[in-house]
């Protein structure tokens, strides 16, 4: 597992390879199952503001086939190297305990963007997110995650960060801190996987 740190507004931002953990084949089955369950609409969250084709949150639940348990796993590994690798990031972080987890996924491509956009969002009251780039197109420039610096909330054009995406990695960050997918360019799909953490505190 490689990490790597963003230190950005001065927020920081935690880069999980997991690759050594979820496999190629992993990867393929991931894919396989979200391009089936595309097909279903009342798994999907229809919403204007969301990207075309997006799931509900639902893919980490234990009634989730094993390649989703064992993403899941990685999501809270990374969530763990997270507060590992970000001395004082709130206090009495010694103590905390991670209680559960969401996620959902969403695929586009270029035409996807054209219908369907995403705005600045967050994913506040969660103690951390995450996105999981599980398949990037080859045949143009990734897009990865975009933060908007929350020292100056009004500009949204010139204030901000993006993290170039490696597949197979976690990027993890606070649920409070404002962010969107990047402007993919390519007719091939993206498949990326969004997540949730909460905590609890130890007596």
């Amino acid at each position: 597992m490689r990490i790597s740190k963003s230190e950005i507004f001065p927020t920081t931002i935690v880069s999980v390879d997991v690759s050594d953990f979820i496999t190629k084949q992993d990867q393929q089955d991931l894919i396989r199952e979200i391009d089936a369950m595309c097909q279903k609409p009342e798994l999907l969250h229809l919403n204007d503001l969301a990207p075309l084709v997006q799931s509900k949150p639902f893919v980490f639940g234990h009634d989730q086939s094993a390649v989703w348990l064992k993403l899941r796993r990685s999501f809270q590994m990374a969530c763990e190297a997270y507060v590992k690798n970000t001395a004082q990031f709130v206090t009495n972080q010694e103590e905390l305990f991670f209680t559960t987890c969401r996620a959902w996924f969403y695929k586009s491509n270029s035409d996807d963007q054209k219908k369907s956009g995403q705005p600045w969002h967050n994913h506040n009251p969660s103690f951390l997110s995450g996105a999981f780039y599980l398949k990037i197109p080859s045949d143009a420039e990734p897009a990865g995650t975009e933060f908007l610096d929350p020292r100056h909330p009004s500009a949204h054009r010139n204030k901000t960060y993006e993290i170039v995406p490696l597949e197979l990695t976690w990027t993890i960050f606070p649920g409070w801190l404002n962010h969107r997918a990047g402007v993919i360019t390519s007719k091939d799909y993206r498949y990326v996987i969004a997540a949730d953490s909460y905590v609890g505190l130890g007596s």
